[in-house]
Order: C-alpha cells, then sequence, then structure tokens
C-alpha cells in the first residue's frame, strides 16, 4: 500500500465516539466545520494539508539525522482561560521513525520541542483515537498546533485530524 492509500484509508476510518456536546465545550476543528482558522505552520520537508474537510500532515525525511517537520496552527492565539482539556481525534499512520503532537504554545510557527503544554498523540495505525492535553494550567492566550516530525531516512509519519476541541 503506497503513502496515498494509507491517507485516503485513515480518511476514511473517521473519528471514534465520545466526542462533546453541549455549553462547556468548543470545536476548534470538526471534520467539515473550522470554528477557528487554521493555517500551515512550519514546514521542513512536509506535505500540509488543511480545509474544512480534511486536515493531515505527511512528513517524510531525506536523511538520516535529519528532521524534517511540519505543522497545523491556528492563525490566532485562543483564550484557554477556564479550558482544562484539549483533546485531539487523531489517526496516524506510521512509516519508520517519527511522531506527532498537540501543543499549546505562545509560539506560532514552532517546532515540536516548543510548546507550554504538549501530548504525544501516536496510533501507528490502529484507527482514531482520542488524545488529551492538560492545558488547566494555561491562563492566557495560545496557539494551537499540531506538529509532525520523522528523522527517518526510510519512512515518516501521516496525522490525520478529525476534530479538535476544548473542554472545560
Amino acid at each position: 500500500m503506497d503513502i496515498y492509500q494509507l491517507i485516503a484509508a485513515a480518511a476514511q476510518q473517521g473519528g471514534v465516539s465520545g466526542t462533546p456536546s453541549g455549553p462547556d465545550s468548543y470545536y476548534s476543528y470538526d471534520t467539515g466545520t473550522e470554528n477557528d482558522d487554521w493555517e500551515a505552520g512550519i514546514n521542513i520537508g512536509a506535505s500540509i494539508n488543511f480545509n474544512e474537510s480534511d486536515m493531515f500532515i505527511t512528513v517524510y525525511a531525506p536523511d538520516p539525522g535529519n528532521t524534517n517537520e511540519g505543522a497545523l496552527v491556528t492563525a490566532d492565539a485562543i483564550d484557554l482561560t477556564g479550558y482544562s482539556t484539549i483533546t485531539i481525534n487523531t489517526s496516524t499512520g506510521y512509516y519508520g521513525f517519527g511522531s506527532a503532537y498537540l501543543i499549546a504554545s505562545s509560539t506560532q510557527n514552532g517546532s515540536y520541542t516548543t510548546y507550554d503544554a504538549r501530548v504525544e498523540c501516536n496510533t501507528y495505525g490502529a484507527g482514531a483515537s482520542n488524545f488529551n492535553l492538560d492545558v488547566s494550567g494555561l491562563d492566557d492566550s495560545y496557539y494551537i498546533r499540531v506538529n509532525a516530525y520523522s528523522d527517518s531516512k526510510y519512512g515518516g509519519i501521516t496525522c490525520t485530524v478529525y476534530s479538535i476541541y476544548l473542554s472545560t
């Protein structure tokens, strides 16, 4: 199966149940709906796709020891005051060495190593899962990023995002 078939298969899997509803939650992105503007962030050898119908990052590194990275990031910082958790529903395809992260950061276009709060969110081809980022200690405006990186000549990672929501 080539990379495009893997991306298509991941997109067809869709999200998992248990997504929030009610006044204590807020969707930043949900497949088909972009409540916040998202844009491409850092891009070192990555393929980044973002629109209302799908968001994903594919990263391959050309040489061992060189890290390639891509990110999706909110165009504007989001006030996280009063929120305790950011949840991402995502799936990652793993083709060597790489990782994906959900990040809250005061830096808009930072690397995966630059963050105020971060959670690793890898499923390694096992379908979509929810990952929770604790932001209860962050009282101000921060950018929300999804960063993916690879430093393997023989592989990479694809991160498909189905939803990102904030909850109290």
